[in-house]
């Protein structure tokens, strides 16, 4: 069995190809296959490798595309980057080592999120603990483009939501499964700026809040991570309108 699966989706070729090019040192690596999913007016990639496989997306969305790349890898992990994110090249030898030796089925990778739990003197705490709780308060230490799942419990995308899916799979992956989690405290990879949650901050927040919503219930940490956005909204809104007053005077 392939170590590790690589999806990569994308509708603009020149993204696509920045985002191979970041992790070529894994073309043709015997641990990893590497699942590319993109619309056919792409044309040819030029790309060869014999661990590269390309399917085509059938015009329905991002998530769409995601679960194309899900059905299609054999790999015991999957790793999602997306067409304009980077993998970090100095720490992907650290990456297989890190997955050769892990039994764990929900592992991040994050520098930060381990600076913030050393910070806090969270260290008597399971990481697993403190990032459940995070989560439920809807609040995302890692971004995505630093998360690898174990494929057997990798859920589907939802469709239904428009940028926060990946969010909602995560709350069901650690809700359903009795998914072991392991944070090991480097990134492997470099989001591209001005993304879809970027660009629709109130968006994310509502479907964040209706994913929250959906696997947990009506519990405490639903009502006071929907008390906190609506604070951060209104607050953010009130700061927007003084500034917009300040620049007219």
């Amino acid at each position: 069995m392939t170590l590790l699966s690589i999806v990569t989706i994308g509708i603009n070729k020149k993204d696509i190809l920045k985002t191979i090019d970041s992790y070529e040192q894994f073309i043709n690596n015997k641990f990893c296959e590497i699942i590319i999913v993109k619309t056919r007016k792409l044309g040819d990639l030029n790309i060869k490798g014999n661990n590269l496989k390309i399917f085509y997306d059938n015009g329905k969305g991002p998530y769409n595309a995601m679960n194309i790349g899900l059905k299609k890898s054999t790999g015991k992990y999957i790793w999602f980057l997306n067409s304009g994110d980077k993998a970090n090249r100095k720490n992907l030898n650290n990456l297989i080592f890190a997955l050769k030796d892990s039994k764990d089925s929900f592992i991040l990778f994050s520098d930060d999120f381990q600076n913030l739990i050393n910070k806090f003197g969270f260290l008597n705490f399971k990481v697993k603990n403190i990032y459940n709780l995070l989560l439920k308060l809807q609040i995302s230490p890692v971004n995505h483009q630093n998360i690898i799942i174990k494929s057997k419990f990798h859920k589907p995308f939802d469709n239904s939501y428009k940028i926060s899916s990946d969010f909602s799979n995560f709350l069901k992956v650690l809700k359903t499964t009795n998914s072991s989690l392991r944070l090991f405290p480097f990134s492997i990879a470099c989001l591209s700026p001005g993304g879809l949650s970027d660009k629709n901050r109130k968006l994310a927040f509502i479907e964040r809040y209706l994913a929250t919503k959906s696997v947990y219930k009506k519990t405490i940490y639903v009502k006071i991570a929907f008390q906190i956005r609506l604070i951060y909204l209104f607050t953010t809104n009130i700061v927007k309108f003084f500034i917009f007053q300040f620049r007219k005077w």
